[in-house]
């Protein structure tokens, strides 16, 4: 007779935003556990397809619909769907684990409020999942207990992103490409700045940008006003295959991730670890957990964040290496393979689970 799984329930405010694929990736690749999904908002479910999803409030008693789904362990994605979750976990003896990914520790600390109910997050989750060692550090100076604390890093899925080596174009006739969403935390504006001077040393270079937001206005004057029509392309938002196709395309990976303003950070950046799994050279910059992605000159090279003047270099720095390019893109896919495999990071997950339902 086969044996019954256990079951998870997963929760986050909305299911799910457009760029959420790493959490996607996560709850199709569990095998060892049943899931179901709990929102207030259900988005972009063609895209996201998955069986289980119900809305929270169409149901008339969460704890009692969680008991009689049997659920062992209850999975909060991001810090406001674990504070969402917390008072009816807490009418149960389910197991919480909560993990975080970027804002929901950066920016969100600003909230007033915030930092006091992530305290209480704390307290009553089993364990608390992070993406980086930097992030670790943060929690805990947070006041997470560190007993608690278990690194799960960004997961993609490699057959989707076939290694391909880059043969350095003659002429320099580079194509650097960037993709993010358009918001000050991906850097875009640090880019196109750098780019401009970039294509003055080397005028038969190129930049591809993909992706949406904000920003995408102030972009577009900052190309006009420095004469970069011709060489900087707005490609707005794509879709993952199209992203593929790009990724195949470009011969250079550049992501300018800095701190915004209102204190928002990065985790990993999903788009990076992609394209370093592609074989593409890959700059980017000492933000939040990318050192841990990216050693410099080791799996590419890396900027000093918010300087223009510093990826300025970093970017002829690549041209001029063209050399090192097998090396670093080799490396890249190496050091991906064994610490970004989804499969790797979901067993991880699967083993974390397993334990706090005992």
């Amino acid at each position: 007779m086969a044996r019954r799984r256990k079951v998870v329930a997963f929760v986050k405010t909305t299911y799910l935003n457009p760029t959420e694929t790493f959490i996607y990736e996560r709850i199709k690749n569990i095998r060892r556990f049943k899931g179901y999904f709990l929102t207030d908002k259900i988005k972009n479910r063609k895209k996201f397809p998955y069986p289980r999803i119900y809305k929270m409030r169409k149901i008339r008693n969460i704890p009692r619909f969680m008991k009689q789904k049997r659920t062992a362990v209850i999975q909060a994605f991001f810090g406001p769907s674990a504070i969402r979750i917390l008072p009816y976990k807490r009418k149960t003896s389910i197991p919480l684990v909560s993990s975080f990914h970027g804002k929901d520790v950066s920016a969100r600390l600003r909230e007033r409020g915030y930092k006091r109910k992530l305290r209480s997050v704390f307290r009553h989750s089993s364990r608390v999942l992070v993406v980086s060692r930097e992030m670790k550090r943060k929690l805990i100076r947070l006041q997470c207990p560190k007993r608690k604390i278990r690194v799960i890093k960004t997961g993609i899925d490699l057959k989707k992103f076939p290694f391909k080596l880059r043969r350095p174009p003659r002429k320099n006739n580079i194509t650097f490409l960037s993709i993010g969403r358009l918001v000050p935390k991906k850097g875009m504006d640090i880019l196109v700045q750098a780019f401009a001077r970039v294509h003055r040393k080397y005028p038969k270079t190129r930049l591809i940008i993909v992706g949406d937001g904000s920003m995408r206005s102030k972009l577009r004057r900052m190309i006009r006003k420095r004469g970069l029509k011709s060489c900087v392309t707005l490609k707005g938002k794509l879709s993952h295959k199209e992203v593929r196709k790009e990724l195949k395309k470009a011969h250079v990976f550049v992501l300018a991730s800095r701190t915004a303003r209102n204190g928002d950070k990065e985790g990993i950046p999903n788009s990076l670890v992609e394209a370093m799994a592609s074989g593409l050279p890959a700059i980017s910059t000492n933000h939040s957990g990318i050192p841990e992605l990216i050693k410099d000159g080791k799996t590419g090279f890396l900027a000093k964040q918010g300087s223009i003047r510093s990826l300025t270099k970093q970017m002829i720095r690549m041209i001029k290496q063209k050399k090192k390019w097998r090396k670093l893109t080799r490396s890249a896919r190496a050091f991906i393979e064994k610490e970004h495999n989804i499969k790797k990071q979901v067993r991880k997950l699967e083993r974390i689970y397993q334990k706090v339902a005992k």
